[in-house]
């Protein structure tokens, strides 16, 4: 009786140890790849403690040649999101964490997208901005990111009932369920409106910057004080988008601020600074709707965030306002003039001066 016992122990055990090696080798297999820094080492760190940070939740496996599939991409210096899924594809993964690093301001901005390889869906999204000045700072900055990433995709299991009183129960409810929102947003007025509104901006902001370029180096009248050229079309985007905006919609302009600077990246010139030539290539090439299904996929986990139909105001009145309406189509930072013919007459002869003493 006693050995009957002691057998039916060791086969419950053994049943529970194959039940629990079985489920973990069905994971679902993922695959991270960083870019972004000019710092190879930070992009591979990062990588690193990103894939292991995921692994430890025990929501997915490592893909067996992690190692490989990262030099690949590495080695070919190709960071656009449909060739690292692909690629994440062919090395087995089933999902693919593609992180992008944008460096401003002594820091770096930080997105992250959790892509499924089969359809190359985006499941999730995660952003932050962070400064990366050690090891640790790196582990940190993982930790949170995963968590976000994961915290996202974890399903809402309601607490078990428990018994409290009538007086406490209406706030303490509405407390765990609810967060408190200030205001509601209709997430498909924000789309419109940047949709419609963002690559006007860009290419007005190009245009602002192309002239006080030439003004800058104008042998004629008053020199311009020219400011840095990233930083000029980072503010004067987002300045400009937040004009067409409602207020306390912060939380989604971060999205912009990183799809501009992705932008801003791709125009970078040899020596660091900005292509004007390279900027408008990027502008004429850019997808905005990777930027629509960003801040779509966020507004979906936003309990402040309504999903209702939304139709653009039409002006009655724009033939008899018609120099009003052409104002509100862009915006164009404090201080900036639209020029004169006389103006433009010296802002052509500067930039054939320009041209001459380059080619000289």
């Amino acid at each position: 009786m006693k050995f009957k016992n002691l057998y039916q122990y060791v086969l419950a055990i053994f049943l529970v140890c194959s039940l629990s090696t079985f489920a973990q080798g069905q994971l679902e297999k993922i695959a991270v790849y960083v870019s972004g820094s000019s710092d190879a080492g930070i992009n591979k760190s990062f990588s690193n403690n990103l894939l292991a940070a995921i692994a430890q939740s025990g929501k997915y496996a490592e893909i067996g040649d992690s190692e490989t599939f990262y030099k690949e991409l590495a080695k070919s210096h190709e960071d656009g999101i449909s060739q690292i899924t692909q690629t994440a594809k062919q090395h087995g993964a089933d999902f693919v964490c593609a992180v992008s690093m944008a460096e401003a301001f002594g820091a770096y901005s930080i997105s992250a997208r959790l892509i499924k390889t089969a359809d190359s869906q985006v499941i999730r999204t995660a952003s932050l901005n962070r400064s990366l000045k050690s090891l640790d700072d790196l582990t940190i900055v993982s930790n949170e990111l995963a968590s976000q990433l994961l915290q996202l995709q974890t399903e809402f299991v309601p607490p078990p009932a428990i018994a409290i009183s009538n007086e406490l129960a209406p706030s303490s409810l509405v407390a765990v369920a609810k967060k408190e929102c200030k205001s509601t947003f209709n997430i498909n007025e924000l789309v419109s409106k940047i949709q419609s509104g963002f690559p006007t901006q860009l290419k007005d902001c190009s245009s602002t910057l192309v002239k006080d370029i030439a003004m800058s180096k104008s042998p004629f009248g008053k020199k311009t004080e020219l400011k840095e050229p990233k930083a000029f079309m980072m503010q004067c985007t987002i300045d400009g988008i937040k004009q067409k905006l409602p207020s306390d919609v912060d939380e989604y302009i971060k999205p912009v601020k990183g799809f501009v600077q992705n932008i801003l990246n791709s125009a970078a010139a040899a020596d660091g600074g900005l292509d004007v030539k390279k900027l408008s290539n990027a502008i004429g090439g850019m997808n905005v709707n990777d930027l629509i299904n960003e801040l779509k996929t966020k507004a979906a986990n936003d309990e402040c965030m309504v999903d209702e139909p939304y139709a653009p105001l039409v002006a009655s009145e724009d033939k008899d306002n018609g120099s009003d309406s052409e104002d509100e189509e862009s915006y164009t930072p404090k201080g900036t003039t639209h020029p004169g013919l006389g103006v433009l007459i010296i802002l052509g002869f500067a930039l054939l001066v320009s041209i001459l003493a380059i080619n000289q």
